[in-house]
């Protein structure tokens, strides 16, 4: 699936969505978040999933905009953004929270990394736990 944002779902506007046991490949979106564009205080929860092969500008995987998104036992894989977050970008008073178990592996991104925060906060369970 290709789209402007989010590949998959454009979540706006206190909206909140719950992915669990899931595999997610193959989409793409020509601006913001290849699987997810969380918006205006939206939640996403992520558990025991796979986001891989993913792309987009901005967070291959998931972009985050003044919303929030938690991860549990996942893995983000191969996904691919053109300028920042290979696999998630959070910005503008955005909150991520990674639980123990969640991993990073082969994300790329043109110019800042698997995971790329301004102006957002990270935090976790076990901050240790996330394995990049």
């Amino acid at each position: 699936m290709v789209s402007q944002c989010g590949g998959v779902a454009d979540i706006i506007t206190s909206g909140d969505v719950s992915i669990s046991e899931c595999t997610i490949s193959g989409n793409s979106a020509s601006s913001n978040g290849g699987v997810a564009y969380i918006y205006e205080g939206s939640t996403v929860t992520i558990t025991n999933s796979t986001i891989t092969d993913n792309s987009a500008a901005i967070g291959g995987a998931v972009a985050i905009k003044r919303g929030f998104m938690e991860v549990r036992s996942s893995t983000f894989s191969k996904n691919r953004a053109q300028e920042g977050g290979g696999a998630i970008a959070a910005t503008r008073q955005s909150s991520l929270f990674l639980h123990q178990d969640v991993i990073f592996e082969q994300n790329t991104a043109g110019s800042t990394g698997k995971a790329h925060l301004t102006r957002a906060l990270l935090s976790g369970v076990h901050p240790c736990g996330a394995r990049v």
